[in-house]
């Protein structure tokens, strides 16, 4: 006796708003019925935490909620959220529409690199003059100003004209800089600092440095 092939059949269902492909298998015209029910199952039944964190595969980490340990705590870039746990269909979705999308909109393209380049260089350009000109003050005072880039700074934030910029205004703003740095024999050892708001003063005497966090005991007067 020839036993008759089972052949599978694909069958289209609504689930959770969405179109969904169920294969069951379909013996001597009649549909397995307990085979059906188990894809229907499996299609509406959560993922657990293992397998929600093999779909994303690193792009977002599931783990058990801190507060509720019915919920899932999913933790992606910029964002950590509770959700009651997801579905493959739902997961998936999720993954598709929060974390790939806003990846995306992150993403500066290859065709977009090349139309702001021009712009790019000419300001890396811009920027190795207004160095040149720093240096060229500090060697006409004879002195080093390590805070003049953000006297620079400042004063282009304050004046749209450049040629409104006047004698006095240069002199009290490299002086107000040159009072928030101590002398070049208190500077940090570790990079240089020289700025008051950066060197702070601990309890034992010694100076902490918030820009490098070396600590040091400057030379006694």
């Amino acid at each position: 006796m020839t036993k008759k092939r089972t052949r599978p059949k694909t069958y289209e269902a609504e689930m959770g708003g969405k179109k969904v492909r169920v294969t069951v298998p379909e013996s001597d015209g009649y549909i397995d019925l307990s085979a059906a029910q188990r894809a229907q199952h499996e299609a509406w039944r959560p993922l657990t935490i293992c397998g929600a964190n093999r779909l994303a595969k690193g792009r977002a980490k599931v783990s058990v909620d801190p507060e509720d340990a019915r919920l899932w705590r999913v933790e992606r870039p910029g964002s950590v959220e509770a959700h009651e746990p997801m579905t493959r269909l739902a997961w998936q979705t999720f993954l598709a529409e929060k974390v790939d999308a806003e990846a995306g909109e992150a993403v500066v393209t290859t065709k977009q690199a090349e139309t702001i380049l021009p712009a790019m260089r000419a300001a890396v350009a811009a920027l190795h003059e207004v160095w040149a000109k720093c240096r060229e003050v500090e060697r006409t005072l004879g002195r080093d100003l390590d805070g003049l880039e953000g006297v620079i700074q400042d004063m282009a934030a304050g004046v749209d004209d450049p040629e409104s910029i006047d004698v006095d205004y240069v002199r009290d703003a490299i002086n107000a800089q040159l009072d928030d740095d101590v002398a070049e024999t208190d500077a940090c050892p570790g990079c240089g600092e020289r700025n008051t708001d950066n060197l702070v003063w601990q309890d034992d005497g010694a100076v902490k440095c918030s820009t490098c966090g070396k600590r040091y005991t400057p030379p006694a007067k």
